[in-house]
């Protein structure tokens, strides 16, 4: 969900997760985090590949089954994600992203502001 001042909200129902040090409530990361220099190149966290081409990420919360980060990839990259367990759900920042189903073809483009 996008707050009123350019916050980006996710928020995730889950069984509770015992943290081991002191809960944290609130995560807040800024939009400083994303440039380049402060991803991990070739790397995707989102779902555990490394030597991906084109691919840079960085995870900045991950605590039980929740996992929050940035990701980023190079124009005409492409990756395929094939039975994943994972609830997953993306905000696109900058640029555009297309998500294409496997099976029937069928793409969807989706542009900066829009939550896939």
């Amino acid at each position: 969900r996008m707050g009123r001042r350019g916050e980006i909200w996710a928020v995730n129902a889950h069984e509770r997760v015992e943290e081991t040090g002191a809960p944290i409530r609130t995560q807040v990361e800024h939009y400083a985090g994303c440039a380049p220099n402060c991803l991990n190149h070739g790397v995707d966290a989102l779902y555990g590949t490394a030597n991906s081409q084109g691919v840079s990420s960085r995870t900045f919360y991950d605590v039980g089954p929740t996992k929050v980060g940035y990701w980023a990839a190079e124009a005409g990259t492409s990756l395929s994600v094939e039975n994943q367990q994972l609830r997953t759900f993306f905000y696109v920042m900058e640029g555009v992203l297309f998500i294409t189903d496997g099976t029937t073809g069928v793409s969807q483009r989706c542009v900066a502001g829009d939550t896939v």
